[in-house]
């Protein structure tokens, strides 16, 4: 007689309400070093020849 798999456990849904999280604020600017950082660390930078606009198949 085989075995049975075990149970699956299945995860309780939680419908109680929860406060709203807290605005979170982003100075300006954050968003392009962050990029910027992220282009240098995959070795992509405006010297090595990222950041221009590749040509389109249509007009």
């Amino acid at each position: 007689m085989p075995s049975r798999p075990p149970p699956r456990s299945q995860l309780a849904l939680d419908l109680a309400p929860r406060p709203p999280l807290p605005t979170l604020v982003i100075p300006p600017g954050t968003v392009a070093a962050l990029a910027e950082l992220l282009l240098a660390a995959l070795g992509r930078t405006p010297e090595a020849g990222g950041g221009r606009d590749e040509p389109q198949d249509h007009p």
